[in-house]
């Protein structure tokens, strides 16, 4: 997968974006995200939430949410040829607390909206999709 993510900050505002295409052979499409945030340190740590965009090309939608006339038989799913664009939309909140010198922890919560041909496709069920995570942080380096 080759990646180009460029990204600016701006005060406390952040605006990035990443394009990455499969080149491993088995061409998994186009797939780009774009987003705006702002970030800001907090008494307890450091909170960012932002807004994006997410979608692919044709062969990157269909791949992941179409449904080809070999792969409908026996799937109970009829055809569904799905088209690039714009496939979700959404928001997310995160924020990370240290703790002493060399440890942290941090949560985030997102909500994503499908879009488009992904939000018609029969391998669908909810239009929305909520997301929650922790993550434990171990620094190695102080870097100094």
């Amino acid at each position: 997968m080759r990646r180009f993510t460029p990204i600016k900050r701006l005060g406390g505002v952040v605006v990035g974006g990443r394009v990455a295409q499969d080149v491993s052979g088995d061409d998994a499409g186009l797939q780009y995200f774009a987003s705006i945030g702002h970030q800001r340190v907090t008494p307890v740590g450091l909170l960012r939430v932002s807004g994006y965009v997410v979608g692919g090309n044709d062969e990157r939608i269909q791949r992941y949410f179409g449904v080809s006339p070999e792969q409908a038989p026996g799937s109970g799913y009829q055809p569904y040829e799905a088209s690039g664009g714009l496939s979700g939309a959404g928001a997310v909140a995160f924020l990370a607390i240290p703790i002493g010198e060399r440890f942290g922890v941090g949560g985030f919560v997102n909500y994503e909206q499908r879009l488009g041909d992904t939000k018609d496709s029969p391998l669908v069920e909810d239009e929305g999709v909520w997301r929650a995570g922790l993550i434990g942080v171990v620094r190695f380096s102080s870097g100094s």
